[in-house]
């Protein structure tokens, strides 16, 4: 019996993850379907992709407060019932503006969602907390791909609209399952007040390790997002490859943060320290994007591959931030101003990597400052190596 239940709250707990990304990038396949019916611009594919970043920056300044306001329970159904809403708000959006608006709805509660995860994680897993948030990130990875992967052929069979509109079912049978387990789950809701938590934040403003490690966070968010929205426009614009290759491409690339979640222990094993492996995921990301400028299309599904581990910069830092983390509100705010600056800077990505791609009218000039970026995150690594605190010691 107790096995039964442990299961069955692991499998919530997962669940609720799978909702937190399956809105993340699935309309990219879609633009060219989608503009039959809707004019969207070069301008709306930016905003639209400005927005998971943008809303998970929000999140992370604003998630502590509202938590801590209405505790978790409200805030997670809250958080799903957004992500429902915002998905068949998009799915049935006259245009681009109401397909943005939609769009925010949604990733605001998956924002949210991403504040209340690590909570929930602890609850659950208690000593086991490590292998959960593996098992979460690979169900990150997971609803992040299928969605992208399964864009093409649910439109062919549903329509845009339903493709979209789909992925509010397993938020619906969270929902439900979220109701039948609050009677046999006691839910600890550790609070800390929000003034508290805010006070503890701006005091961040000051720390160059909190400034640092979240330009390392915000510049990789700046090139994964920008990959994510256009990296299919510039494969199929170019002729290098078809709509559904360039879907399975990216999908290739999300799918590879299994991979990640493998290396990480490989790593902690050998003892590398973080910085290394941070400035290994920006070499990764440099070879990615050169790769698709100059190497051969019959490897393009390889490079995507390869470049989709560059993505480790992600939970490297999350892991710095939870070793410097010693359960006070100062820790909090550290980790709310490290994500919510580093998400800002991310969300910038999509907009400046639109903007170029309009000026030049190719995708080499985006792609070149996409490289570029990826040197700017080694000078950064460099930098956090030498005046931050924790990324010299190993994983």
């Amino acid at each position: 019996m107790e096995l039964g239940l442990s299961l069955f709250r692991f499998g919530v707990v997962l669940l609720f993850a799978f909702n937190l990304r399956t809105n993340l990038a699935n309309f990219s396949p879609l633009i060219d379907v989608m503009r039959r019916d809707i004019e969207i611009g070069a301008l709306a594919v930016s905003v639209v992709g400005f927005l998971p970043p943008a809303a998970f920056a929000a999140a992370a300044f604003l998630g502590q407060p509202v938590t801590s306001r209405f505790g978790l329970s409200r805030a997670t159904q809250v958080a799903v019932w957004a992500v429902i809403a915002g998905s068949f708000f998009r799915a049935v959006a006259p245009d681009a503006v109401f397909f943005a608006a939609g769009t925010a709805i949604a990733l605001a509660g998956a924002g949210l969602g991403n504040v209340l995860l690590p909570v929930m994680t602890r609850e659950v897993a208690g000593k086991k907390v490590t292998a959960m948030s593996t098992a979460n990130g690979i169900v990150f990875a997971i609803a992040t791909a299928l969605p992208i992967f399964m864009a093409l052929p649910l439109a062919s069979t549903i329509g845009w609209r339903g493709s979209l509109a789909i992925w509010a079912l397993p938020g619906v049978i969270f929902l439900i399952l979220w109701r039948r387990q609050q009677d046999i789950w006691k839910i600890r809701e550790p609070r800390i007040p929000g003034d508290k938590a805010w006070n503890h934040m701006l005091r961040q403003i000051t720390s160059v390790n909190a400034w640092l490690t979240a330009a390392v966070f915000g510049v990789s968010g700046f090139i994964v997002y920008s990959v994510f929205v256009w990296f299919p426009i510039f494969l199929t614009e170019a002729n290098i490859v078809g709509p559904t290759q360039a879907a399975t491409a990216v999908t290739a690339f999300a799918l590879s943060g299994v991979f990640i979640y493998a290396f990480i222990p490989l790593s902690s094993w050998l003892k590398v320290p973080a910085s290394v492996v941070l400035a290994f995921g920006f070499l990764l990301f440099a070879g990615f994007v050169l790769a698709v400028m100059f190497a051969p299309s019959e490897q393009l599904f390889w490079w995507f591959v390869v470049g989709g581990i560059g993505p480790i910069v992600f939970p490297v830092v999350l892991i710095s931030i939870s070793r410097q983390r010693r359960a006070s509100a100062s820790d909090v705010g550290f980790s709310s101003f490290v994500q919510g600056v580093g998400y800002s800077l991310g969300s910038v990505g999509p907009l400046v990597t639109g903007a170029l791609h309009a000026q030049s009218g190719s995708s080499t000039l985006p792609m070149a400052f996409l490289v570029a970026t990826a040197v700017l995150g080694l000078v950064l690594v460099l930098f956090l190596h030498h005046f931050g605190d924790d990324t010299r010691r190993a994983l």
